[in-house]
């Protein structure tokens, strides 16, 4: 069932983009394209969910707790294109990009230290403050990010004395990535402007994982032969290349008093690719694929290092953390009628060393242990279906149904999304000026029966979640052909509702659920200029 909500925690925001595309044609065979799209964002919340009074053993009453996040990100990507009459190619791509991403979110909170349980004869008592120590805590945590990387891709259709068709696509990847996540906290006593840096048994400055530099590097080959009309085969080959270099500082130092051993990551792999596709009927056509997978451990996975001692809880890097596989088949159909398509899809997925959060035990301190682990003979399989129809010239209906799931051995994998159904209807007035889509989203309800979650003041019960439905509408005008608007109003209902995959493990009275809730009734208005 799902658990009571606090008061929710209001919002309000902005966001703003521009998105910017120009392209150059040099010549017949050359064109260059210059894109450049930069988001602004900040938003101010009031934080109910932290406000009264809790604690142990230190008793804090809080009044007042006001967040304010902005978070910018800017990227420009340079393309040529080009086309020749080669034995290579017959047209390709070149393409540089760089992002940056900067991230602050700042929470000002005046509380109050009310007093203090200390331990008697007769177990922990209670010891007012007379009268209570005023505080202002100030906590500044920022996410940096920047990405810098390059594509080449070319294509080449070759047809062969046997009259098939090899449409050839190859190229590489290399991309570099650099992150840092610092975190500012104090507390100030009102009465005696002391500050203290030392909270909730947390040193700050620190950053909960050491600046990371991360480099990929992917070569690829795919290759589409058209054996018929009817027939085609796909075959492809891709080869990745992931280095993970930590840089540590006193600030990471901060949080790892343990010395815990990091790790850097440097893992490749050949994944291959084989797919069929078959044309039975002009109005049906069967495919199958194959698909491996490779993922190693990002910065987050692999060198998490967090221990807080008020809260008697650690989260530690597992040295032994390598790359996640996979193997993938997908088989289905897909189909037309008069008026509209449709299409289903079964998929059974094996991992191997799937990469997932879990709690260990305890150390010798008392410390409940977290950490990343390989998790092996992992299988998540699940059936996709979707169909779009035209009802009457201005009015068509959709309609998709997601269902999968996962285990770990013979234990239920409990990370999986549950079941989704959506249902949509799309209006359009005659001159095509005026539309409006309005869909209806289902969702079945998380797993039940769950073990309880638990620590080291001892076991409490798991989260569970009812399912929920969400209605959403979007109101479309073409004011001319250069400008448009779109009014969206989401989650009409009010509704509210957590995704699964983001409170999965939590146990039901946890005080951070809030933090996770989903948006109530809320509400969008864009405008689109092209030129």
């Amino acid at each position: 069932m799902m658990m009571l909500l606090k008061k929710p925690n209001p919002f309000s925001g902005e966001q703003s983009s521009i998105f910017l595309k120009g392209k150059y044609l040099i010549n017949d065979n050359l064109g260059l394209t210059l894109t450049y799209d930069t988001q602004e964002s900040e938003g101010d919340l009031n934080l109910n969910s932290t406000l009264g009074t809790s604690g142990y053993p230190q008793m804090v009453s809080t009044t007042s707790s006001i967040g304010d996040d902005d978070v910018s990100r800017d990227r420009i990507s340079l393309s040529l294109d080009f086309s020749a009459d080669s034995g290579l190619f017959d047209n390709g791509s070149f393409s540089i990009y760089s992002q940056e991403t900067d991230q602050r979110q700042v929470t000002t909170i005046d509380k109050s230290i009310v007093g203090n349980f200390v331990n008697g004869a007769r177990g922990p008592q209670f010891v007012p403050n007379i009268p209570p120590t005023p505080i202002r805590e100030f906590k500044d945590y920022i996410f940096d990010q920047s990405i810098d990387g390059f594509a080449v891709q070319f294509y080449k259709s070759i047809e062969s004395e046997s009259g098939a068709v090899h449409n050839i696509v190859y190229g590489a990847e290399q991309e570099s990535i650099d992150v840092s996540r610092p975190r500012y906290r104090t507390e100030t006593n009102l009465m005696t402007n002391a500050v203290n840096s030392n909270i909730g048994g947390e040193l700050y400055p620190n950053k909960t994982f050491p600046d990371t530099e991360t480099e990929r590097t992917a070569f690829f080959i795919n290759n589409r032969i058209d054996i018929s009309d009817k027939t085609a085969i796909v075959l492809g080959a891709r080869h990745d290349t992931y280095k993970l270099n930590i840089s540590v500082d006193q600030l990471f130092k901060n949080v790892n008093p343990f010395g815990y051993s990091l790790v850097e990551q440097d893992d490749s792999k050949t994944s291959l690719k084989f797919g069929f596709i078959r044309e039975l009927a002009d109005s049906l056509s069967v495919f199958y694929q194959y698909a491996e997978g490779f993922r190693s451990p990002d910065f987050y996975n692999s060198n998490l290092s967090f221990t807080n001692f008020a809260f008697f809880y650690t989260i530690v890097p597992n040295s032994d953390l390598g790359p996640e596989e996979s193997e993938g088949h997908e088989f289905g159909m897909r189909g037309t009628t008069e008026n509209g398509s449709w299409s289903v899809a079964v998929y059974d997925n094996d991992y191997k060393d799937f990469i997932e959060s879990a709690s260990t035990g305890f150390t010798p301190t008392g410390l409940l242990r977290f950490e990343f682990q390989n998790l092996e003979s992992v299988n998540i399989k699940g059936v996709e279906f979707q169909s779009s129809f035209d009802i009457n010239e201005n009015l068509a209906a959709t309609f998709g149904v997601n269902s999968s799931s996962g285990k770990q051995k013979s234990a239920k994998l409990t990370t999986i999304d549950p079941d989704q159904a959506i249902i949509g209807l799309l209006w359009s007035s005659p001159s095509g000026k005026l539309t409006l889509d309005t869909y209806i989203k289902a969702t079945d309800e998380g797993p039940q029966g769950l073990p309880p979650s638990c620590g080291r003041s001892g076991c409490v019960k798991a989260l569970e979640l009812s399912g929920h439905v969400l209605l959403e509408t979007y109101l479309g005008y073409e004011i001319n052909e250069n400008l448009s608007l779109r009014l969206g109003v989401r989650n009409m209902t009010d509704e509210k509702y957590w995704d699964w995959t983001s409170v999965a493990g939590t146990s039901e009275t946890a005080s951070e659920l809030d933090y996770f809730l989903n948006p109530g009734r809320n509400y969008s208005l864009s405008f689109k200029l092209t030129f």
